[in-house]
């Protein structure tokens, strides 16, 4: 009788889909890991926390060449830094720069806040290989809930076609590229933190996660879907006995 998605437009387009209401809920916070008040400091570390399949690594080695093009251009020293498994380093590693690009272990789900807190950026990828974009149209990962409560800006490089680049935007979270040139610009502006853009962004996901990923936004969403249609559907299967 209803039905739950991970964004906004995943619930309204299963909802038309099946004609029943959808709620959008994606995976909650717990109170005490939303940062009060970000920490913006000077440098410029971008961090990835997550798996390179599914074509993700190509996504972030344009990331990477950005970072070295601005390098480059300005004689700073913005890195990456990826937390990453044994198995995608053994097949992954091989294509970054060393110059560059750091790895580090992957940690498990009730550490991953360590990596968060090495970061000014937080780096979210998708990947533009078509075989993989009709799957992840609608979806937000569950990372995003947990970068923007860590209370640093995003820098996401994803498909157009995709939800979580709009959602990011919509919410003022991050920057949102879906292309080389955007990107470039992106990596500038998060890096010379022009108009002190990384506090702003940092401090947009923060209330956003406040508002609709916090533990009792979720309790709620859950409620509304399992107890409240229960007892609708109750009534009406009681109507329909009689």
């Amino acid at each position: 009788h209803a039905g739950i998605g991970i964004s906004s437009e995943m619930a309204q387009v299963y909802g038309k889909r099946k004609g029943i209401p959808f709620y959008a809920l994606m995976n909650t916070i717990s109170r005490e890991k939303i940062v009060q008040i970000p920490t913006i400091r000077e440098t410029s570390v971008f961090v990835y926390a997550g798996g390179l399949h599914l074509g993700r690594y190509r996504s972030l080695l344009e990331i990477e060449k950005a970072l070295i093009s601005y390098n480059a251009l300005y004689d700073k020293k913005a890195e990456l830094r990826i937390y990453m498994s044994k198995k995608d380093r053994d097949q992954y590693g091989g294509l970054f720069d060393a110059g560059i690009t750091t790895f580090y272990d992957y940690l498990p789900h009730d550490r991953v806040y360590e990596a968060y807190e090495m970061a000014d950026i937080l780096v979210h990828i998708e990947s533009f290989d078509l075989d993989f974009t009709q799957y992840t149209r609608y979806s937000i990962s569950t990372k995003i809930s947990e970068y923007m409560s860590s209370g640093h800006p995003i820098l996401c490089f994803a498909p157009r076609e995709l939800t979580v680049g709009r959602y990011i935007k919509q919410v003022g979270a991050g920057f949102f590229s879906d292309e080389t040139q955007k990107l470039n610009y992106g990596i500038d502006l998060l890096c010379g933190n022009k108009g002190n853009i990384r506090n702003e962004m940092a401090l947009a996901g923060i209330e956003e996660v406040r508002r609709n990923h916090c533990d009792m936004y979720g309790r709620s969403v859950l409620e509304k879907v399992f107890l409240n249609n229960i007892e609708e559907s109750s009534d009406r299967y009681t109507k329909k006995s009689k």
